[in-house]
């Protein structure tokens, strides 16, 4: 699948949280993710889904506002522009998917990368030396009641290092070639998962299912908390986080 690239593309290697959205999105939820990752201390890279010119001047005065809450992190934001027949196929499945489709793209600039949904808030500083032994990193439970065994993955948290690169090829590559069904990443992440387990076992994988780890309960000491499905509008404590966060942005002067 070929894209436009535009925004900020780095050379420099280096770890960071990333996620990807539309622009609607971008705007709904990524003020808050931002300012999370300016109290955790943790870089981030964001990428946008066909952004339009009103987007940059918007992006520039996030990058200040970082700066000038935590000097010591970094905030790059890409976009692209995509005309292709993907989008036609399912656009909210390939907005969902994109993070996982670019991955390969990405993980070439980044020394490493803990993919993320977007609605999330990093609560907590990520040491990436904690990944160190690991080429991937899956978060994986119990599946649901009912509904089949690639739920025993969730998607909300995800990392890859340049030892995982063919995993995330062959994910980018499965993803592309689906007829785009929600789900479809979880059960690419299920069946990858088992496959590379079977076929390529120096590929070494690390389980993130900790409830400490990623939470969509909104547990103090958990270290994402992930706006899985309606949570993100209904739920009392994600809604007051996520305006605390938003604020704390918005009333970052840059000057």
């Amino acid at each position: 699948m070929e894209v436009d690239f535009v925004g900020d593309i780095p050379s420099s290697p280096q770890e960071v949280i990333f996620a990807s959205c539309d622009e609607k999105y971008f705007y709904d939820h990524a003020p808050a993710l931002i300012a999370s990752c300016c109290k955790s201390n943790n870089s981030l890279h964001l990428h946008i889904i066909n952004p339009t010119d009103k987007v940059w001047p918007d992006t520039v005065l996030f990058k200040e506002k970082t700066k000038k809450l935590n000097p010591n992190i970094s905030l790059t934001i890409s976009g692209e522009i995509n005309k292709n027949d993907v989008l036609k196929k399912n656009a909210r499945t390939y907005y969902a998917c994109n993070r996982f489709i670019m991955l390969p793209t990405f993980l070439q600039q980044f020394k490493s990368m803990l993919v993320v949904d977007i609605d999330c808030f990093i609560m907590k500083h990520i040491d990436f030396k904690d990944f160190s032994n690991a080429d991937i990193g899956i978060f994986l439970r119990e599946p649901l009641p009912n509904m089949g065994l690639q739920t025993s993955v969730a998607a909300g948290a995800f990392y890859a290092s340049l030892g995982g690169m063919e995993f995330v090829q062959a994910l980018s590559s499965t993803l592309l070639g689906s007829n785009m069904d929600w789900f479809v990443d979880q059960i690419a992440l299920w069946k990858l998962y088992n496959h590379f387990n079977d076929v390529k076992r120096d590929l070494k994988i690390m389980d993130l299912g900790d409830d400490m780890f990623m939470d969509w309960e909104f547990v103090d000491n958990s270290v994402i908390w992930t706006g899985k499905g309606p949570r993100k509008y209904e739920n009392t404590i994600y809604l007051n986080k996520k305006e605390e966060l938003t604020n704390l942005l918005d009333q970052t002067s840059i000057f």
